[in-house]
């Protein structure tokens, strides 16, 4: 439990986009338990949904290789906001 004079670190926020349930929820969880935030979705439109919904920066793109739904939109999208970290 945490004491008054506690600090609450942030966690450096990520966005995990992949089409595949099994390895999108897979990563999720291994990269919750390494300390992240992770914001996931399912396909490029649902990222840049997400993405629009905060304030903060993300600070690293986990993207797979090929998105059926996305084709390469994300990535240019994110710099286009200016909040990707551009790691």
């Amino acid at each position: 439990m945490l004491g008054p004079h506690d600090r609450i670190e942030p966690r450096p926020r990520l966005l995990l986009v992949d089409d595949a349930d099994f390895v999108r929820d897979s990563l999720y969880t291994v990269l919750e338990d390494g300390g992240y935030e992770v914001l996931a979705a399912n396909g490029g439109p649902a990222a840049l949904t997400m993405f629009r919904q905060f304030i903060y920066p993300v600070e690293l793109l986990v993207t797979d290789y090929v998105l059926c739904t996305a084709g390469g939109i994300i990535w240019p999208a994110l710099q286009r906001r200016g909040k990707a970290g551009g790691r």
